[in-house]
């Protein structure tokens, strides 16, 4: 399989048999002369980190995405800029664990800078985040992840997919497994109003990165396919236990199993 990819600047192809997050940044090490110890990240086209949970379901979406690597220093070319930017990842190691901060930018030419975003939060956003926050307050773990982020004002890698996690569970409780495109940006809103360090400020709305509503992407989207993905596999796997069942009976037997399983 062959990919595009960009380093600061540099384009280049990077051909892997059978696909992985791993590999991939593996690979892109060896074709970009990247010392092995150096820690890289890896950015769709709308310029939103990509890890190791959702890759595969993005190859799926789009294969022929153009990839971009980025450092935890700066990356130069971002897709989602039409200005030459600089993208800084604090980072922090804690338990052989990483916090990733949102990526800012700083501009390093003469582009205009955006006026600040209005810190007015109106009643749609305060409904969004008191509703994230009451998940997080009745469901399991939810409790460990409001303490995190008011003890480090940050949130881990880890503890973000968790948080993914714990609201798509929710969502399927309260909608089914094809919850309304509102409620799923009602669920990302909140989420970027209870923790403002998941904002991305230098997108439209500041939560696409959890849920797209135009290209039905980001996190919650993503969980929600693989959570539907693994529902559609089970329901399968009871149809041909079924079936099974039913041609080996015959008479009685027959008429029995199929009144059990309707």
């Amino acid at each position: 399989m062959l990919f595009k990819v960009q380093y600061k600047g540099k384009k280049k192809y990077i051909k892997l048999h059978g696909a992985s997050h791993s590999e991939f940044l593996k690979e892109a090490k060896m074709k970009f002369s990247i010392p092995a110890e150096k820690d890289i990240y890896l950015l769709d086209e709308s310029g939103t980190e990509v890890d190791e949970e959702v890759f595969s379901d993005i190859l799926e979406e789009k294969s022929d995405i153009q990839w971009t690597i980025v450092d935890n220093l700066s990356v130069s070319d971002s897709p989602a800029s039409s200005c030459t930017d600089t993208l800084s990842l604090s980072s922090h190691s804690s338990d052989s664990d990483v916090f990733l901060m949102s990526p800012k930018r700083q501009r390093i030419d003469d582009c205009i800078l955006s006026p600040p975003r209005s810190q007015h939060v109106d009643d749609s956003s305060s409904r969004a985040k008191e509703l994230v926050e009451r998940i997080l307050e009745q469901k399991p773990g939810g409790d460990k992840i409001l303490a995190e982020y008011a003890t480090k004002g940050q949130m881990k890698d880890r503890t973000r997919r968790e948080l993914v996690n714990i609201v798509v569970a929710d969502m399927l409780e309260k909608y089914g497994s094809a919850p309304p495109k509102d409620k799923r940006t009602q669920y990302a809103l909140g989420i970027v109003t209870l923790f403002p360090s998941l904002r991305d400020p230098y997108s439209k709305k500041g939560y696409e990165h959890f849920f797209d509503a135009e290209s039905n992407e980001g996190y919650i989207a993503w969980k929600l396919k693989n959570t539907q993905r693994g529902l559609s596999s089970g329901n399968n796997s009871g149809v041909r236990r079924r079936t099974s069942q039913t041609t080996e009976s015959s008479g009685p037997e027959l008429a029995k199993g199929f009144n059990f399983y309707v």
